[in-house]
């Protein structure tokens, strides 16, 4: 099978993968009617009459408009009209046609909403990821190149005391020590959180990359530590091959060895995860940004599951499992370009 027989396969695998995703995740939200009995729209006025007084009327105006607006049909109807309501989701989720939100930004189209907050995650996690994996590659080559030596035990040490530290719980503290004991950075946003705005482009942009600098900390801090031992296994596993042995054999320096023959082929594990690690820099880091309340697309995500906006929950998990699927794709055909050894 050649690269070109290999990349379709992988394309309708996963296009496969989406639409079992897509399926699952339109049971997900009505599952608890199936279980239940209790139409799906009760919930959100339940919830709606939880937050406050409601006549009647307005609860049964409540009710109908959202049953309009996310066209649920009755638990009643035949499996017939469920089917096309199948149908008609996976339809419009193909064609990003995903409706309006129902309470966060009401009446505002969820495209819109994702598209405003995709820009936010990035500014955030495409930094860190990138520098957490630069980081751990440069000090993971050089460890797995000496293993053994003083330098690696300590390293080994830091490596996984971070490794198993909660991100949540290091966030946490650093928001403590620099917003409240020292305020050297905002608790929440930039210049909103002191009552100022500004409509300057220059301005907003440094103000952002300012809020975002203690998070990108911590995340780095967080993350390289797992890049730093996959880059140090993955080169001390290359070191002990045959045509490693040849060349020192021949007399070749350790620097031509190292990066002109191990490097190379060590890399090679790294670049799947990579791959996969920049895919979620579109989908947002959930908890980073509800700790340090940034408006991306993991805190839109946190405050849509609070307030039970079924719709906006819905399109967000189906806009991150079409991110990673994604990734995966690329990952596997690029790894298949990179290694020649590769059997299709």
């Amino acid at each position: 099978m050649g690269l070109g027989s290999y990349a379709a396969r992988r394309v309708v695998t996963g296009m496969i993968t989406l639409i079992v995703v897509m399926i699952f995740n339109w049971f997900l939200f009505r599952l608890p009617s199936i279980v239940t009995g209790s139409d799906p729209s009760w919930y959100y006025v339940y919830s709606r009459v939880a937050a406050g007084s409601f006549t009647a009327e307005r609860m049964v105006f409540m009710l109908l408009s959202f049953k309009q607006r996310w066209r649920i049909p009755s638990l009643h109807a035949p499996i017939g009209v469920w089917l096309d309501h199948l149908i008609m989701y996976m339809i419009n989720m193909f064609t990003f046609n995903l409706g309006e939100d129902l309470f966060l930004y009401s009446g505002r189209p969820i495209v819109e909403i994702l598209a405003a907050r995709i820009p936010v995650s990035v500014y955030l996690i495409l930094p860190e990821t990138l520098i957490a994996i630069g980081i751990g590659i440069a000090i993971g080559a050089r460890l797995g190149a000496r293993p053994g030596g003083k330098f690696d035990v300590i390293m080994m040490a830091v490596a996984l005391m971070l490794y198993s530290i909660p991100t949540f719980w290091l966030q946490l503290i650093f928001k403590l020590l620099f917003t409240v004991n020292w305020t050297i950075w905002p608790a929440a946003g930039g210049l909103f959180y002191y009552g100022k705005s500004t409509s300057d482009i220059l301005i907003n942009a440094l103000d952002m990359f300012f809020m975002l600098i203690l998070p990108i900390m911590t995340l780095v801090i967080a993350g390289f530590a797992g890049w730093m031992l996959l880059m140090r296994n993955s080169l001390m596993e290359v070191m002990g091959e045959d045509y490693i042995l040849t060349a020192k054999a021949k007399g070749l320096d350790e620097a031509t060895i190292l990066y002109k023959h191990a490097f190379r082929n060590a890399i090679l594990p790294v670049v799947t995860g990579v791959i996969l690690a920049l895919a979620f820099v579109w989908t947002g880091a959930v908890i980073t940004e509800t700790i340090f309340v940034i408006p991306g697309i993991g805190y839109l995500l946190f405050q849509a599951i609070i307030q039970l906006d079924y719709p906006l929950v819905e399109a967000t998990f189906y806009f991150i499992a079409l991110a990673t699927i994604f990734a995966n794709i690329i990952a596997d055909i690029s790894y298949a370009l990179l290694d020649p050894r590769v059997r299709y």
